[in-house]
This record gives structure tokens, C-alpha cells and sequence, in this order.
């Protein structure tokens, strides 16, 4: 009789764990979002200046958001895949950025069009890893 009670108060709870990972997953989504969505909006800002110094400053808010993406608690273990994608295309972005300034410095024609050629490889990077995270925080909600 213990045992089949036992079952019972275990199967009653696991809806309840359930919606807590949804809760959980929702949460760790929503604080991503929240950190990512105000840097990017500067970097888009910053991107009007085509300057060596501004693409340099770009490069450091890439770089400080894949940090802080890094610092986020995410127990949800398909989010937490998607972030770390997404903050190896961060640093990636960084890099071009870094490239793309060195270019501009230099007014170097041949730079600027690898430059370019790379950071629209990452773009394609982004758009696949911002999907994996978006189909990480969707699917099962």
C-alpha cells in the first residue's frame, strides 16, 4: 500500500517538474534576450561610423557580451548549447570587426573586401546559431 501511494505522490509531481522547466527554460531565454538585445542595438548604432576606432569598439562589445552570455546560470541543457554557439559567433563578429578596423586603417582595398567576405560568413553563423536558440526556446513550451 506504502509503495503504490509512493507512486502516486510521484507521478502527481511530475506535471508540476515539468512546467518548472518550461518556467526555467522561459527565464534563462528571457535573461538572454535581456542582455543581448540593448549591446546589439548599440553595435548597430556604432556601425553608422566607419572608422577604425569604432569597428575596434564594436569588436570590445562583442567580446564583452560573449563574457556575460558566459557569466548567465542556464541549467536548461538545449539552451545552454545554443548560448555557447551563439557566444563562439560573438567572439567570431569580434574578430571581423578587429579585421575590418585594421583594414580601414590601413586602406588596404584587399583587406577590406576579405574582411567583408569573412564578417558575411559569420552573419551566416549568426543566423544559424540565433535559430538553434530560437528552437531552444520554443520547442516544448
Amino acid at each position: 500500500m506504502f509503495a503504490r501511494t509512493a507512486a502516486l505522490a510521484l507521478f502527481a509531481t511530475l506535471p508540476w517538474c515539468a512546467g518548472c522547466t518550461a518556467l526555467d527554460k522561459s527565464d534563462e531565454c528571457r535573461a538572454v534576450a535581456q542582455l543581448t538585445n540593448p549591446v546589439l542595438s548599440d553595435i548597430d548604432h556604432d556601425r553608422t561610423v566607419v572608422k577604425g576606432p569604432t569597428y575596434r569598439i564594436i569588436a570590445a562589445k562583442y567580446e564583452a557580451l560573449a563574457v556575460t552570455l558566459g557569466q548567465v546560470k542556464i541549467r536548461t541543457k538545449h539552451v545552454a548549447e545554443a548560448v555557447n554557439d551563439y557566444q563562439r559567433v560573438l567572439n567570431e563578429a569580434a574578430r571581423d570587426a578587429r579585421n575590418f578596423a585594421d583594414a580601414l586603417d590601413g586602406k588596404d582595398e584587399a583587406r577590406l573586401l576579405i574582411a567583408r567576405a569573412s564578417a558575411a560568413r559569420t552573419v551566416r553563423h549568426e543566423a544559424s546559431a540565433l535559430s538553434r536558440l530560437d528552437l531552444a526556446c520554443h520547442v516544448g513550451r
